[in-house]
């Protein structure tokens, strides 16, 4: 009988390796979407500056306000930019309203004292809670025993 060879399986990469090579493939996707940007850019303000100076007969306004949206794209791009690179999100209207996690932990707070709550009784806090904010159990005691916690630190790194 003959047997089909099994495929051999490399070893995984250690988490330097696979650092390194999540960043090339981040870096090889920011140089084609740059170029994909300044392709369009370079189609939009040809697009603005032949209707406005159509329209206007004066090639340096033309020229000026033809680069007026590309610039404001750059301007907001950088500051998305900015803001992921030091972690933060760009708010949007549906984020201003509580999600679930925040109501859990509201409702958790509102019935009992979370300094004071031994962190063996959160579990069923958590779960008891859950239903009521239509939340996962497990993700429901993962929330709230972490919410607990940094503010059980919290408390006794202040009174320290």
């Amino acid at each position: 009988m003959y047997s089909t060879p099994q495929p051999t399986r490399r070893p995984p990469l250690p988490p330097r390796h696979r650092h390194a090579r999540g960043l090339a493939w981040l870096a090889g996707a920011i140089s084609a979407l740059a170029v994909l940007a300044a392709a369009a850019a370079a189609v939009s303000w040809d697009a603005q500056y032949v209707l406005v100076a159509r329209a206007l007969h004066a090639p340096v306004i033309a020229a000026l306000e033809a680069g007026i949206p590309d610039a404001g794209a750059a301007v907001f791009a950088a500051l998305g930019i900015a803001l992921a690179l030091h972690g933060h999100r760009a708010l949007r209207p549906r984020d201003r309203r509580p999600g679930k996690q925040d109501r859990l932990i509201a409702l958790a707070g509102q019935r009992h004292d979370l300094y004071a709550l031994p962190v063996g009784q959160v579990a069923a806090i958590a779960t008891a809670t859950s239903a009521e904010v239509r939340l996962h159990p497990g993700t429901a005691r993962r929330v709230l025993r972490a919410h607990v916690l940094a503010l059980q630190n919290h408390h006794a790194a202040s009174r320290s």
